[in-house]
């Protein structure tokens, strides 16, 4: 991110942006990433954003590796950097980590991670037990660039297809049909509500025929 592509996105009217950074430590995040040398383009990248009044924001995944003192280090770099807010993303076991169910954070680690909010400065997308998943929830529906069509971009299991029927059609069925019993959390990170919410994808993929066993 060099100064003359933050000013072009500054005319262009962007007014947020977010840079992932794994730890506060340089070569940590080089290695993490395998990139020598990104560390310090993403902080630079950050300087720019700051220098031309463009809210940015630093984004980092909790993990068991840095739960402890981690991620407040990577609170302090923000400040020092004048960031907007630092955002902290939980790990889904989904995409590469859904045969990695140890990278899920304990509820230990969970109180940890609740501990570091702060309204003004540090914000997260973190579950409590009584909160509800958005694919539960009837809200939110993710349609990727092949046309499948799952509950949310996390749930890799498809309820349909709009290259094959409209959307709406998917939407009504898939409302119709869910009856899964909530958690709290998203459902991937759950051996057994994910088990219910395969069963219930492929229900309403075939159709909404058929015995049905979500729960």
């Amino acid at each position: 991110m060099t100064r003359e592509r933050v000013a072009e996105l500054k005319r262009a009217g962007l007014n947020q942006c977010g840079v992932s950074i794994d730890d506060a430590d340089p070569a940590t995040h080089d290695h993490l990433r395998g990139l020598p040398g990104c560390f310090e383009r993403a902080v630079q990248g950050l300087r720019y954003l700051h220098d031309y009044k463009i809210n940015s924001k630093i984004l980092v995944v909790a993990s068991r590796r840095n739960v402890t003192e981690g991620l407040e280090r990577i609170i302090d770099l923000g400040r020092k950097l004048q960031v907007f807010s630092i955002y902290i993303l939980i790990p889904v076991a989904a995409g590469r980590w859904a045969d990695a169910p140890d990278e899920v954070l304990s509820e230990e680690e969970m109180a940890r991670v609740r501990k570091l909010y702060d309204f003004k400065f540090v914000h997260f997308e973190l579950h409590t037990p009584e909160s509800m998943c958005c694919a539960y929830n009837k809200s939110i529906i993710y349609v990727g660039a092949t046309g499948d069509v799952t509950p949310c971009p996390f749930i890799p299991y498809e309820i349909g297809n709009i290259r094959k029927e409209p959307l709406a059609d998917i939407w009504r069925r898939h409302v119709a049909a869910l009856r899964l019993e909530c958690r709290g959390g998203c459902p991937m990170n759950d051996e057994k509500a994910r088990r219910a919410l395969r069963s219930h994808t492929e229900f309403v993929k075939a159709g909404g025929s058929g015995n049905k066993r979500n729960r």
